[in-house]
């Protein structure tokens, strides 16, 4: 029979695995001996809990915009972070925002400013402090059998899955248009990791994943930063210049 020193030895010799149940089985199954074993590791895993949270900050709005969380290690869910542009949009800008709040959560918004093709222009915006399945909200039972929507379905339960049910691990909203005047069926979740915001954008029955990096910060200027912008990201092509007399040679 092992000894308690000998257990606890065991233990340190294990705290990299990452596996539980591996470690039970390396003691033995008496009363005793389990008690010790699970009281250090669960103690150890609540600590790790506790000091993800207070890393977050989606969760805490006393902490500054450059303090990050670790990625979860449950995290599963291939996110590619490309930069590719949907059909008849020239360009876009994401810019993130992060309001002062004394709640628990800090207040995010989302605008995407979209230039199409022709040259025409269109503001949205996500704000990103609901509960997410209020991004069920106006969606019909027969929208809901639409390709886009159980897409969108299909990934939110795999996020809720892989993330959980809360808003300092992930947000979800549908974007809507300057004023709140009416939502939309583009729909974005976003999450924080150490060095990004990664971004999921549903458009048209199809995932276009981008990469906030927090860094960005540096290109924002004085104005912008007083107004609580903390990312952005430009995506696509600048609109041609009109051509000058000179580049026509005349």
């Amino acid at each position: 029979m092992a000894t308690a020193d000998e257990i606890l030895q065991r233990l340190r010799d294990a705290k990299k695995a990452t596996n539980i149940n591996n470690i039970l089985t390396t003691t033995n199954n008496t009363n005793d001996t389990n008690d010790v074993t699970t009281t250090i590791i669960v103690d150890e895993i609540n600590n790790h809990v506790e000091d993800q949270s207070l890393r977050s900050s989606f969760g805490l709005a006393s902490l500054s915009a450059s303090q990050g969380i670790l990625a979860s290690p449950r995290d599963s869910i291939h996110f590619s972070g490309g930069n590719g542009l949907p059909p008849a949009w020239l360009n876009f800008k994401w810019d993130l925002f992060r309001n002062p709040s004394t709640k628990s959560l800090a207040q995010l918004k989302l605008n995407l400013n979209i230039v199409r093709l022709d040259g025409t222009q269109m503001k949205l915006t996500a704000s990103l402090n609901s509960p997410h399945d209020r991004i069920w909200r106006k969606v019909t039972e027969q929208e809901r059998t639409e390709d886009h929507w159980q897409l969108i379905e299909s990934e939110y339960r795999e996020w809720r899955k892989c993330y959980g049910p809360n808003l300092t691990d992930w947000r979800a909203s549908k974007f809507y248009q300057p004023g709140k005047k009416d939502s939309t069926e583009l729909v974005v979740f976003i999450r924080e990791t150490d060095h990004f915001y990664n971004i999921r954008l549903f458009y048209r029955a199809a995932m276009w994943d981008y990469e906030l990096a927090k860094s960005s910060i540096d290109k924002l200027t004085i104005k912008q930063i007083q107004g609580n912008q903390i990312a952005t990201l430009f995506v696509g092509s600048q609109p041609r210049r009109l051509l000058t007399a000179d580049d026509l040679g005349i």
